[in-house]
């Protein structure tokens, strides 16, 4: 698209909402402070782990990585970049997501969409995983707090991911402004797929 195109098309989108999962929920909330959309949804998502209330719940693995991140990126880029491929990945994934989540991670249709789309996003090496899991660690320049737009938490009482936030939200939902949060107690990390129509219907009646 050439780029007048594409510029006069994102000045005709007035009203928007933004949905982050996993990792992804850090940039989602970034776009929430800098952007200001109609609602911001977070679905399994990782929270801000230098944040007290939130550091005290983290995993020893989890403190050690985000302390390299803040005090020695140079060293934790370097080892990243030698070690993660899109298949240590997807590994990664399956084997330490709870039973719940991979019953729905192996089944044959999802597992090659899934694979697919892992492939295509390391196509070009891995530097752009890198790159965005360095910046969810380092400090992000504003925080929950500061966000005005109606927000969303969503998350699996069984997700075992210690990557995602450490209390399922909880703390996490105290900080926004405007905030209902959603806990599954029978589902785990998978419910972009598992409640995606709960959630779009939520991001609907908030955009109404």
């Amino acid at each position: 698209m050439p780029h007048h195109v594409a510029h006069g098309v994102l000045q005709s989108i007035d009203t928007f909402s933004v949905i982050g999962f996993s990792q992804g929920a850090v940039f989602a909330m970034a776009i929430a402070y800098y952007c200001q959309p109609n609602s911001l949804s977070i679905v399994s998502g990782q929270d801000q782990f230098e944040y007290p209330d939130t550091r005290a719940k983290l995993t020893a693995d989890v403190v050690n990585m985000q302390e390299q991140a803040l005090n020695t990126p140079d060293n934790l880029s370097d080892w990243l970049l030698k070690n993660v491929t899109g298949e240590w990945l997807l590994a990664f994934i399956l084997n330490c997501s709870a039973e719940i989540d991979q019953q729905l991670y192996n089944e044959e249709q999802f597992l090659a969409a899934y694979t697919s789309c892992i492939q295509r996003a390391f196509a070009q090496g891995n530097q752009g995983y890198v790159q965005d899991l360095l910046i969810t660690l380092q400090e992000w320049g504003f925080t929950p707090e500061n966000i005005q737009c109606p927000t969303s938490l969503w998350y699996g009482e069984l997700d075992m991911s210690t990557v995602h936030s450490p209390d399922f939200g909880e703390v996490l939902a105290s900080r926004f402004l405007n905030c209902n949060r959603y806990l599954y107690p029978q589902e785990g990390g998978s419910l972009l797929w598992t409640q995606a129509d709960a959630i779009l219907t939520n991001i609907k009646k908030q955009a109404a």
